[in-house]
């Protein structure tokens, strides 16, 4: 069910593995790359998904996230 409600959430939410490619996206991630009606197998690096360019620290963010030393907040995409 979780994974359903994940699916199915109209917010920009995305499952990124250690490398940072997206392995799973969000109803409304997938509206606003496209990438409906979903497909398995998703693995879109982090630059198609956010301004990585123009967010700076945002991999260090994610890192540190990942790691469980700070949560994001106030990132735009």
């Amino acid at each position: 069910m979780e994974d359903w409600l994940f699916r199915s959430a109209p917010t920009l939410m995305a499952t990124l593995d250690e490398a940072l490619v997206c392995r799973q996206a969000s109803h409304g991630w997938r509206v606003r790359l496209g990438l409906l009606p979903a497909a398995d197998g998703l693995a879109l690096p982090l630059s198609e998904i956010l301004d990585v360019e123009h967010t700076p620290g945002l991999v260090a963010q994610l890192h540190d996230a990942m790691r469980g030393e700070a949560p994001l907040h106030d990132t735009p995409v």
